[in-house]
């Protein structure tokens, strides 16, 4: 997808973020986004690409496309990280090294409506991804 794509459906997640007024209600659609976002193969869930300080297992894989521009894959075996890390893609993939190098993952997750309606694990589990991204491409 397109910048302007993943900008287009993290916009209609926010959305209906803020439809939820229900903590519950958001970690359901949370849930459901994680259910339809497991994409890497058992092959890929290697020891290389684990996200150190998840609770949960989760993996990302980082590619460079052209010049500056970065794509990620993610995966866990937790439906809750599965959706913050398609968040995350939707939030970074297709941009540039000093774009990721500057996101804060408070900020993403404040962005959409989630500051403070997920656990500090999840919340910490998320800062390890934003972390282990930043540190794989430098």
């Amino acid at each position: 997808m397109s910048i302007e794509e993943n900008a287009k459906k993290l916009s209609e997640i926010k959305e209906t973020f803020q439809l939820l007024s229900d903590s519950l209600d958001m970690i359901s659609y949370l849930i459901d986004i994680g259910k339809k976002s497991h994409n890497m193969s058992d092959q890929e869930k290697t020891n290389d690409n684990i996200i150190s300080g998840c609770t949960s297992k989760a993996w990302i894989i980082v590619s460079q496309l052209c010049d500056d521009e970065y794509y990620i894959k993610t995966d866990s075996d937790s439906h809750i990280v599965s959706g913050l890390l398609y968040i995350l893609c939707l939030s970074i993939n297709n941009q540039s090294k000093d774009y990721i190098s500057s996101i804060n993952a408070i900020d993403i997750l404040h962005s959409i409506g989630l500051d403070g309606k997920i656990t500090s694990q999840r919340t910490n589990g998320f800062l390890s991804a934003v972390q282990t991204l930043k540190e794989r491409i430098n």
